[in-house]
């Protein structure tokens, strides 16, 4: 069964602890499974991981209901919360101390482990949403990777600038596809202009282009909030799920 995450919040688990645990169940069944895949369990051992960890994930569930913040979404929280209960379970059946960390639950909190705890929904999501850009993807995808100063895949300069030389492709590739944090952004958006420009028969300048960037993101991320605003993303979020996305 598959997540709503416009309604799986702590409303929900609030009001209708039934239906909690039945959102639940879609990130234990892939949590389990991850599990088996890495050995922790056998394949016997489903039915009884995912009876032993909703057991306790009822019991937990007052103190999840203290604890959540709405700082990032509930389904990113309840990802290590189960992630958690599950390796708890596997230190009890082994009687020592398992080889796998857990993961503090607050840390769920803290931006530098977000990027670990991302939920693949929301990482299509942003893919969907840049497919709505139809024949501008892969501007937008480039546009925004020099936003974020992010290497460029070859793929990427390949399908932005089809009309391009190889050339001009490999100019970029070589000024782009690797790290380039130490450069100026007016620069990059400059540089980038220069060649979009070349190939769109324009005279855009790369302010107007960051400018550009800069609205399109803002729209993207109204998209992934919703309307209304079912979620919390911001222009860093967005910078980690680009990072995920298969383009």
């Amino acid at each position: 069964m598959p997540i709503t995450t416009d309604t799986f919040d702590i409303a929900l688990l609030r009001n209708n602890k039934n239906g909690f645990i039945l959102q639940c169940q879609r990130i234990l069944e892939i949590v389990v499974k991850h599990f088996i895949k890495t050995g922790l369990f056998t394949h016997d051992q489903f039915h009884d991981v995912m009876q032993s960890a909703n057991v306790e994930l009822i019991r937990r569930l007052p103190i999840i209901e203290k604890n959540f913040d709405n700082r990032v979404l509930m389904i990113t929280y309840m990802n290590v919360v189960i992630r958690n209960i599950c390796l708890r379970i596997h230190e009890q059946e082994q009687d020592n101390v398992s080889t796998v960390p857990l993961i503090n639950e607050r840390l769920a909190y803290k931006e530098e482990n977000y990027n670990a705890l991302l939920i693949q929904d929301e990482i299509k999501r942003l893919e969907l949403i840049l497919q709505l850009y139809h024949t501008q993807q892969y501007k937008i995808i480039v546009c925004l990777k020099i936003y974020f100063t992010m290497p460029i895949t070859l793929m990427e300069l390949q399908q932005c600038f089809r009309k391009s030389s190889r050339s001009d492709r490999v100019i970029l590739f070589e000024r782009f596809g690797r790290n380039y944090d130490d450069s100026l952004e007016s620069d990059n958006f400059n540089m980038l202009a220069t060649f979009m420009n070349k190939q769109e028969y324009n005279s855009t300048s790369g302010d107007s282009l960051r400018r550009w960037t800069q609205e399109h993101l803002n729209k993207i991320i109204i998209l992934l909030n919703g309307n209304p605003p079912s979620r919390s993303h911001t222009k860093d979020t967005v910078k980690i799920l680009l990072e995920q996305c298969s383009t």
